[in-house]
């Protein structure tokens, strides 16, 4: 009876004892701290376990989910050397030193007639009349009709960029007859993802001429290509509304690389959680921090969409319209994947100009946002309406080789005044990994 007794007194304590091992456990399985690291060449990568191995630790997060360990990818070097002596094999010049300071343009001063350049009308060539007594390019473009189309006269060149990792792009320029406005003649550089200038197409960089007499040169320097970029467009424009019926002298056009780079890039082969999301401060509780803002930006307690809080932006204009970024911030995804982007969005009554707004997504190689990028052909715009407005961009897939993504709101004034406008619930979430 004595031992029944104590086993009835007992058994609460030992049931309670039980159920707290149990859910502690639980919750030791649920919850893992999430180490955010960065290798010897600054890659970052997310792990659940201590970085080690020679890496840095940048930060650590506590999730309700548990991520892989680090893999690194193997690679099969055998196939890499085949892959570049048919590739070597197959083209006109070299991957290695060989581009280096050398312009990869043919034809670049005319010598030879028009040939490598295409081109349609308001085009001739011009023996003598280069800036040395060689042969130019001239461009008198005709006025086009006064509608609301961009009409160019544009030759072009597509060139293979090979292991170019910054550029330099320029030319010699001489006018005949001032234009009425200086972007009216332009050089620019344009990244493709094929060597045939057919896939892709991500704007580069440009230089354009001053209005003074006689030959002058133009140049731009340190452009990095766009990611995964492998031919540059080089075309060389004048657009008839804005020459003031002028003509336009082109020689010795260049693009060169100044920087190559022989590496392979790494990328690691795993990424944080499904669900995951990598925005920082994104319903705006208390504060814009984490943000890098533009316009006029402010917080402001009320309204918010699901909560209080929220950025304030308002984009103003005296003359015409405007656009600009109002919000962004870079975010270290370590892997590529597939992601879920979105936003609220609500116009303030307080605008006294119509307005408009874009979320969009650009992938970057390297973390923190540098290095070659691309911007992806997703994005959302906002309507008219008063109301809050959910913006989503559902299963948008990362560029290959990126390890980083900056999430971009532009917002826009259509004219005179402002259009005020107020941000919530942003987020950039993770729906599948690599």
């Amino acid at each position: 009876m004595h031992s029944i007794q104590v086993l009835k007194t007992i058994k609460p304590i030992l049931i309670k004892i039980v159920f707290f091992i149990v859910m502690n456990s639980l919750v030791s399985s649920a919850l893992a701290d999430v180490y955010k690291c960065a290798d010897k060449n600054g890659k970052v990568f997310y792990q659940n376990e201590p970085c080690g191995d020679g890496a840095t630790e940048l930060g650590k997060i506590r999730t309700d989910k548990t991520v892989p360990k680090r893999h690194t990818p193997t690679s099969d070097s055998s196939l890499d050397q085949s892959s570049q002596k048919s590739t070597a094999s197959s083209t006109e010049k070299p991957v290695g030193n060989s581009i280096l300071q050398k312009n990869l343009l043919s034809n670049p001063g005319f010598e030879n007639n028009l040939a490598r350049w295409s081109y349609k009308d308001d085009v001739k060539w011009q023996p003598g009349k280069g800036q040395f007594g060689s042969s130019a390019l001239k461009i008198h473009a005709r006025k086009p009709p006064d509608d609301k189309y961009i009409h160019e006269t544009i030759v072009s060149q597509c060139v293979p960029i090979w292991n170019g990792v910054k550029f330099k792009l320029g030319g010699s320029f001489l006018y005949e007859g001032f234009p009425q406005k200086s972007h009216a003649n332009r050089i620019r550089v344009i990244w493709y993802e094929s060597k045939d200038c057919t896939k892709g197409g991500q704007f580069g960089s440009y230089a354009e001429p001053k209005n003074i007499s006689g030959w002058q040169q133009l140049s731009r320097e340190n452009i990095t290509p766009a990611l995964l970029a492998k031919a540059a467009k080089v075309e060389i424009k004048q657009n008839g509304r804005y020459t003031n019926n002028g003509k336009a002298y082109w020689d010795n056009v260049y693009l060169m690389a100044t920087e190559i780079s022989d590496e392979k890039p790494e990328t690691p082969g795993y990424t944080l959680p499904v669900g995951f999301d990598f925005i920082e401060n994104g319903h705006f509780n208390q504060d814009l921090s984490a943000w890098r803002t533009g316009w006029k930006s402010s917080w402001v307690s009320y309204p918010g969409d699901q909560n209080n809080g929220a950025a304030k932006i308002v984009a103003a204009s005296d003359k015409s319209s405007r656009g600009a970024g109002a919000l962004s911030q870079c975010v270290d995804f370590g892997a590529g994947g597939t992601f879920d982007v979105g936003a609220s969005y609500k116009r303030g009554a307080s605008s006294t100009q119509k307005g408009g707004a874009r979320l969009r997504v650009t992938w970057y190689e390297n973390a923190g946002c540098r290095g070659r990028a691309k911007t992806t052909n997703r994005h959302v715009d906002t309507d008219e309406s008063m109301d809050w407005q959910r913006l989503r961009i559902t299963k948008i897939t990362s560029a290959p080789g990126s390890i980083s993504a900056k999430i971009e709101i532009i917002q826009t004034v259509l004219g005179p005044g402002q259009h005020t406008a107020y941000w919530d619930d942003i987020y950039f979430k993770t729906v599948s990994a690599e």
